[in-house]
């Protein structure tokens, strides 16, 4: 019986630290790598597999007094831990620096007059990247600062003429305070405004700002950003998190996994690479080039048709919400636009189409979705998904354009905006980031502007 579990103990930890799991997925969702061939909570299971063999062999085969003796020993190890981790997060919390959000069972807002000075880099997040890295967007640097609200507006704004709600393509983190659409809308018709975005913020915690906040500001018009990404994929309170994952101790430890190991062997061979080699895909851009990457689940929501979309709960909260944001808008005559911000690949794709590898792009959707069609779950060949794929591209945003219709609010959407502009040599996303860069922006704030001069009542 011994050797049997001591047989089982060492093929179990052989088989995991041989075993070096699907690192060609994890480049292609730029998560991060350690040694090259691990992901972070692989790793850490493995740690965590190797310390309850150390502990169970110690039990079983340990010469040190009886079994009951060895019992207590664990004990009493595993209390001393358990202490200390408390311990150290407590420190930890004592003396962290100012937190980036504050969260609340409603909505997340920045803290009230915080400030950050930082420069964007775009580039991937792992060290361990695409086989044929290519150069990003010029790296932007960015003054974030707060009200007294917790938002990114100038201090003393009691009144504005247009309300702008949403997550990070509202707020623009990655651009500067100037660089905002929202700003630049406002700069180039003279209209008041005034962001309550957010970054992480989801349509949930847009219905809620805007009860707090809209009727401070008596604004006579709502914008509401819907993000074809994360606004779809559901949501819950923030304040439900559990320890472990707020945990300021783990978060350190998780850094310095990724800081330490994450370097070795991170341009090592991969094998599958042809499932991502193309990426980042080259666009002509003016004198220049630009570079698009983008993540499997990208493809694989877009993919989506529209039964299954319709069925997604991420959707169906949505939804609940912007009937939410509707009813409200009438209770209190307001004007409600609705501005649809779409992928990056919703934008890009159309564009590429005849220089996409189908075959390819079917085994890069496969990292999200393995089982294409969904409804089925047949195999398919590459030409056959791609044509799927470009009839279901607008599925998403003829949904939200349906409600609006139905919502009798209005719809503003920004695909061809973008698209042409992409088109055209410019480079409105960011290579490696889902967001816009300035000169996305300044592609929106004018989309906006002459959507808004051309309805001016």
């Amino acid at each position: 019986m011994r050797l049997l579990l001591l047989l089982i103990v060492a093929a179990g930890n052989v088989y995991l630290w041989t075993d070096s799991g699907p690192v060609v997925e994890y480049i292609a969702r730029d998560h991060h790598t350690l040694l090259g061939r691990y992901s972070v909570e692989r790793f850490s299971g493995m740690i965590v597999f190797l310390l309850i063999s150390v502990t169970v062999l110690y039990l079983v085969f340990g010469k040190t007094r009886g079994l009951r003796y060895r019992v207590m020993h664990i004990l009493v190890i595993g209390i001393s831990v358990a202490g200390s981790v408390i311990a150290a997060e407590y420190v930890l919390r004592a003396f962290a620096p100012e937190p980036l959000y504050v969260l609340n069972e409603n909505f997340r807002i920045r803290p009230p007059h915080y400030q950050a000075e930082y420069v964007f880099h775009d580039k991937p997040l792992a060290r361990r990247s695409y086989p044929n890295l290519a150069p990003g967007y010029a790296s932007v640097p960015i003054t974030l600062q707060t009200d007294t609200r917790g938002f990114r507006n100038a201090d003393g704004i009691d009144q504005a003429d247009v309300l702008f709600v949403g997550d990070s393509f509202t707020e623009g983190p990655e651009v500067g305070g100037d660089q905002v659409w929202t700003f630049l809308f406002s700069l180039e018709t003279g209209v008041s405004t005034y962001n309550l975005g957010t970054s992480g913020e989801d349509p949930g915690g847009y219905v809620h700002k805007l009860r707090q906040f809209a009727l401070q500001l008596k604004p006579h018009t709502l914008v509401l950003t819907i993000y074809e990404g994360n606004d779809f994929r559901g949501f819950e309170s923030s304040v439900n998190q559990s320890a472990v994952k707020t945990s300021i101790l783990r978060l350190k430890i998780k850094q310095a996994l990724i800081d330490y190991l994450g370097p070795i062997n991170a341009r090592g061979p991969v094998w599958g690479a042809e499932i991502i080699d193309w990426l980042p895909m080259e666009i002509e851009s003016g004198p220049s080039k630009a570079y698009y990457a983008f993540k499997p689940r990208n493809i694989g929501e877009l993919y989506r048709t529209e039964q299954e979309f319709n069925n997604q709960s991420g959707w169906k909260q949505a939804r609940l919400s912007i009937e939410e944001i509707a009813r409200f808008g009438k209770e209190n005559d307001l004007r409600l636009i609705v501005v649809y911000a779409p992928l990056k690949t919703h934008v890009l794709l159309p564009i590429v189409i005849k220089r996409l590898n189908a075959n390819r792009l079917l085994e890069f959707a496969k990292l999200h979705r393995s089982k294409l069609p969904a409804e089925s779950g047949a195999m398919i060949d590459g030409q056959q998904f791609i044509e799927q794929f470009f009839r279901n591209i607008d599925v998403q945003e003829n949904a939200v354009k349906q409600l609006c219709a139905e919502l009798q609010i209005e719809f503003l959407s920004l695909t061809e905006a973008l698209r042409q502009a992409l088109a055209e040599g410019q480079q409105v996303y960011y290579t490696y980031d889902q967001h816009w860069t300035p000169i996305g922006h300044e592609v929106v704030a004018r989309e906006f502007a002459t959507y808004w001069r051309n309805r001016i009542q």
